[in-house]
């Protein structure tokens, strides 16, 4: 299996992850990735030139991207599909950013969705979707489960949006908390753009109900108190987790704290649900997660067995200080071996991408 996938290829960890989780897994069940980026060329005529002819000129199962038609043109995919190789876009933030692919959803052969919210949009638009969340992948994620955790809470991550809020409830009610980020991102994490841009999100926002709680969490986050209580003795700050390391600091703590709230709307009363790819790492890692309940991670992960979860502040601070217990450390041994084996068993990339395989009519391994 070969895909060709027009990628930003940048260096910050908001591209390379997928080097480390996709690319890696994959090359393990014979199915590479060739990629193409934006920046090796001077303009956008000239990357869709080298796409046709690397398509052309090469075997090809899958077109792959993430882009719309700013970057690739429908007279490109169109051709592409004319060659025989399936075309597929791959919609990472389909619940916060649906709009970006308004046009040019319709003009593939399928759709990836991580998130199930917004598919009515898609098939309005007149896109053949498919619902596949996130992953990890097996051979990059082989933490060393120890015997002897360490009893606190870890949060490996920046800080920012409501992950605020439960941070300072957590440390404000004498849970131990470590934080692995940079200490000048801690309490600067805020999301800079233009007057043009600021205006686009706002246009996108208002035309869908989720969009609108996207926006209305924002305003209230901005009005509230976003700052991590640095002074707080409970709080533990510490420097960024190297990838290559990531798995065993997801396993070292007796609770690993991750989020299940877009953006900033953990400040409001119901929040909107997202699972990420955190979610499945720190699972796939040996880690226990620890985070609030939505009825999709539950499904992915059973409470209290291969996962904490929590409905509110009270529970969060009563299952902190259960789990945290020295009595409790060979409960937690056995949920993060049992978290470890549902992630290898339901969650790896290769698992989602056999879907996608099926759907298009690909044979692999």
């Amino acid at each position: 299996m070969r895909i060709l996938y027009l990628f930003a290829n940048h260096s910050s960890m908001m591209y390379q992850w997928q080097k480390y989780h996709i690319f890696d897994e994959m090359a393990q069940h014979n199915c590479i990735f060739d990629i193409i980026s934006p920046s090796n060329f001077e303009n956008i005529e000239q990357l869709n030139d080298a796409i046709i002819k690397r398509i052309r000129s090469n075997h090809y199962d899958i077109f792959l991207t993430s882009y719309n038609e700013n970057v690739i043109d429908i007279s490109t995919i169109e051709l592409i599909k004319k060659c025989g190789v399936a075309t597929v876009l791959f919609c990472p933030d389909n619940l916060v950013d649906p709009f970006r692919h308004k046009r040019i959803a319709s003009k593939f052969d399928l759709v990836w969705l991580t998130s199930k919210e917004t598919e009515y949009l898609f098939k309005r638009w007149g896109a053949n979707t498919i619902f596949l969340p996130y992953a990890a992948n097996p051979n990059f994620l082989k933490g060393d489960i120890p015997r002897n955790d360490i009893p606190r809470v870890g949060f490996i991550g920046t800080p920012h949006g409501s992950r605020v809020a439960n941070i300072n409830t957590l440390i404000e009610r004498g849970i131990p908390l470590t934080v692995h980020s940079k200490k000048a991102d801690t309490n600067n994490a805020v999301f800079r753009a233009s007057g043009q841009e600021y205006i686009k999100v706002i246009k996108d926002y208002i035309k869908y109900p989720i969009g609108r709680k996207l926006l209305c969490g924002a305003v209230l986050d901005k009005l509230g108190n976003n700052e991590v209580d640095l002074d707080n003795p409970n709080l533990v700050l510490k420097d960024p987790v190297p990838l290559r390391e990531l798995a065993n600091a997801n396993s070292s703590f007796a609770l690993t704290l991750s989020f299940t709230a877009a953006n900033s709307t953990g400040v409001l009363k119901h929040p909107v649900d997202i699972v990420n790819l955190r979610n499945f790492e720190i699972p796939m890692s040996g880690g226990l997660q620890f985070c609030r309940y939505s009825d999709e991670i539950a499904s992915y992960f059973e409470p209290d067995k291969e996962i904490v979860l929590f409905h509110n502040d009270d529970e969060m601070i009563e299952k902190a200080r259960f789990y945290l217990a020295d009595e409790n450390r060979k409960l937690r041994m056995n949920m993060k071996i049992a978290a470890r084996k549902r992630a290898e068993r339901d969650h790896t990339w290769y698992n989602r991408f056999s879907v996608i395989f099926d759907k298009l009519n690909l044979p692999h391994e």
